[in-house]
């Protein structure tokens, strides 16, 4: 199946989207989990939501950088089967093992739930970077 380089941009920037939106859900919960009074995890919160806020501007953005400028040299339209490279799914196998590394070593609640937020918050920042580098078409023109 083929798709144009917006198309592309578009799954990829959801996919991000989704993941990240996954997992700072699931951070919280286990960060509410863990906890005696819910206003406790605040300031947890608000550390995990800058440090992956710092992340995905300054890391993540560079990879969906990345991923638009190899798109761009792509015919367009191009395979759904070219959104990705090999060391991106590479990276993505890691990140799922790591994840289910804490579930299978039973890594504290509250530890766990800072990392989600985290990586939920940096994944988040980083699929909007995609969104930003779609072109405008015609009809978005007039």
């Amino acid at each position: 199946m083929k798709c144009s380089h917006n198309t592309l941009l578009s799954i990829a920037g959801t996919i991000w989207l989704a993941i990240g939106t996954m997992l700072m859900y699931m951070g919280i919960h286990f960060l509410l989990d863990d906890v005696v009074e819910a206003t406790s995890i605040i300031p947890y919160l608000v550390i995990c939501l800058l440090l992956g806020y710092c992340k995905g501007r300054l890391v993540l953005r560079k990879a969906a950088r990345r991923t638009f400028e190899r798109l761009s040299k792509l015919p367009n339209p191009a395979p759904l089967s070219q959104l990705y490279t090999k060391g991106n799914y590479a990276i993505i196998a890691l990140m799922m093992l790591m994840g289910m590394g804490m579930r299978f070593f039973e890594v504290a609640p509250f530890i766990r739930g800072l990392i989600d937020t985290t990586v939920g918050a940096a994944l988040i920042q980083g699929g909007t970077g995609f969104f930003s580098f779609i072109a405008p078409t015609q009809a978005q023109e007039r």
